[in-house]
């Protein structure tokens, strides 16, 4: 490609899993041009932003865009970076720690938590 002039075979819009897969192979081809578009800050994440013991979701997440639901103006989060929703989904697929819960109320018991957490998980209450 020439400096003043920008053109590709192929424009991906989105870097999340399918994306980056299909950039990824079709770039294979010796001589086609691939050019992978993300919605982002335009910079590698610091080591804070990597830090896996926080999940990058929250209201002001460089990484991440909110988008309101039809639940009571709850919000979703959809990740914008390399990866794209992989990058910000563990805080919806990662299995619970009691610590997690400490700030609940009483009625909401681990017991509880526990039990609806193996109800979603498809194999009843107890399941793990």
């Amino acid at each position: 490609m020439s400096a003043d002039v920008m053109s590709a075979d192929v424009v991906i819009v989105g870097s999340g899993s399918a994306g980056c897969v299909l950039a990824e192979k079709l770039s294979r081809e010796p001589g086609r041009d691939v050019v992978l578009l993300e919605r982002g800050p335009g910079r590698w994440p610091g080591p804070e932003e990597r830090d896996l013991r926080r999940l990058p979701i929250g209201d002001h997440a460089p990484y991440a865009v909110r988008h309101t639901t039809d639940l009571d103006g709850l919000t979703a989060a959809r990740g914008c970076a390399i990866g794209g929703s992989s990058a910000v989904n563990g805080g919806y697929f990662l299995r619970w720690h009691p610590e997690d819960f400490a700030d609940w109320p009483d009625s909401w018991g681990l017991d509880a938590i526990d039990a609806a957490y193996s109800e979603l998980d498809g194999g009843g209450v107890g399941a793990r």
